[in-house]
């Protein structure tokens, strides 16, 4: 065994339609330059269903080695806090941990462990060498059998033409990197089930237009894109689905769409730029040339009216509802959003930390707010299958589990 590693993690996410094992392949844009310095490693991180409560920290696995050096890619903060548990346990391991993660945390460096160094540095950066020109690669863990389907990323553009939704850290810490010249080295890889992840926010009506008609139209894959269900999309997704149709509705695509809130006024207030119109447009859309969907919403406002809840009921009423699978998020004001820097007057609550990293704060909302959710929440049970409604809220314990 070398004494270098690159750590990846990888998770299994149960979903009523896509269930799969999702590979946090951060080095996969220099996998050729790190495969040169070191040996790759997959970490398991725990299942979200496992994750029912906060306070169930995972315990970090061992490590193959006990010296050396080793880089980690933390997509989210458990994969850090597993991190850092590697760090008390290991003291001859230098340790460098980067991803997203470290874009959505706060931490006192005093309480870090002096042989873990966390950076915002992308691996090109660290290293100093050019962004985006390294070889792209991939090698499946071994842990996984021949019919598992996986979920991995595939880097293109990682901004969001919005920019101003109040809950979201997207172009306030994250890392802004674009990729050109599309190869598609994921074609013909693990020729079983898998679903290529764009992770973008929002794909833009050039990257819709000019870029997907050239993927490649083979049936051994999924392509999972984040959209907005705004004006130009809807003028654009017509004519991206219908050249689609002409390939015989290749590649396979899931469309994934944060609505948010379905209301006007509640759309307004958290600056979405577009209507409820406008989402029901692209979901009337999307079920007309029959494309799986996934949709996001978010309950927890600490600022709802009985009117809202009267243009949420009006929503779900839409026949098109039951061709999605919808997510039922719990708010929470997260570190690097517009709410955790402006709005502490109406959004109130104590920190939420995991370990030494401070994610933000859980909200704290008054009765009548309080009630006023939890009726937008039996709504979406009402009117929402519960074989296409994942609802991340543990009623017996009180907790949600959005991290």
């Amino acid at each position: 065994m070398v004494d270098t590693l690159f750590i990846q993690f990888i998770n299994e996410r149960i979903s009523p339609r896509y269930s799969s094992y999702c590979l946090g392949n951060g080095f996969s844009d220099t996998w050729k330059f790190c495969k040169n310095l070191g040996d790759f490693y997959w970490a398991t991180a725990p299942k979200h269903t496992e994750l029912k409560q906060m306070n169930d920290f995972p315990i970090a696995e061992d490590l193959p080695i006990s010296s050396g050096n080793i880089y980690v890619s933390c997509f989210n903060v458990v994969n850090l806090f597993l991190v850092y548990q590697w760090a008390i346990r290991y003291p001859k391991i230098k340790i460098v941990a980067g991803g997203p993660a470290v874009g959505s945390i706060l931490y006192n460096q005093k309480q870090i462990p002096p042989n873990l160094q966390i950076t915002d540095q992308s691996v090109e950066e660290y290293f100093r060498i050019p962004n985006l020109t390294q070889e792209w690669g991939l090698e499946l863990p071994n842990t996984l059998k021949e019919n598992d389907q996986v979920m991995f990323s595939y880097s293109t553009n990682n901004t969001c033409y919005n920019k101003t939704c109040i809950f979201c850290s997207h172009d306030w810490s994250y890392k802004k990197r674009i990729k050109n010249n599309l190869k598609y080295e994921f074609d013909g890889l693990f020729p079983n089930n898998k679903i290529v992840f764009f992770p973008c926010p929002s794909s833009t009506q050039n990257f819709l237009l000019n870029e997907f008609p050239n993927f490649p139209t083979t049936d051994d894959y999924y392509v999972l894109l984040f959209i907005r269900p705004d004006q130009i999309i809807n003028n654009i997704l017509p004519e991206v689905l219908n050249k689609r149709k002409e390939k015989n509705n290749k590649p396979k695509l899931i469309l994934a769409l944060g609505i948010d809130f379905l209301s006007e006024r509640m759309l307004k207030y958290i600056r979405k730029n577009h209507t409820i119109q406008d989402a029901k447009n692209t979901l009337h859309i999307i079920s007309k040339y029959k494309v799986d969907c996934l949709v996001t919403t978010i309950v927890g406002w600490p600022n709802l009216i009985e009117e809202d809840l009267y243009q949420v009921e009006e929503f779900l009423k839409m026949p098109e509802i039951k061709n999605a699978q919808w997510f039922l998020n719990q708010l929470q004001a997260k570190v690097n959003t517009y709410i955790y820097d402006h709005e502490k007057n109406l959004f109130k609550g104590k920190p939420h930390n995991i370990g030494p990293f401070c994610v933000g704060f859980d909200l704290e909302l008054t009765k009548k707010q309080r009630q006023l959710n939890d009726q937008v929440r039996q709504l979406f049970r009402t009117y929402i299958p519960p074989d296409i409604l994942v609802d991340r809220y543990n009623k017996a314990t009180e907790q949600y589990y959005n991290y």
